[in-house]
């Protein structure tokens, strides 16, 4: 009997509260943030974290990213 697991990479999973979703200069994520919550920073040169807030700069996180 065989086991077939799919592998998912790290970058695929889910962002904690307040967990950090995008560092600056950089083009990936490194999580994707819960469907109640934003990828937002103080500004583009900022560190992004998940947030319920939508104010201050916003980051889009599309299926398409190379998360």
């Amino acid at each position: 009997m065989a086991f077939a697991f799919k592998f998912v990479p790290l970058k695929k999973r889910i962002c904690w509260r307040n967990e950090a979703c995008k560092k600056p200069f950089k083009k990936a994520f490194l999580c994707r943030c819960p469907t109640w919550a934003f990828c937002r920073s103080l500004g583009r040169y900022y560190e992004a974290h998940c947030s319920a807030n939508s104010n201050g700069y916003v980051w889009l996180q599309n299926d398409s990213d190379n998360i």
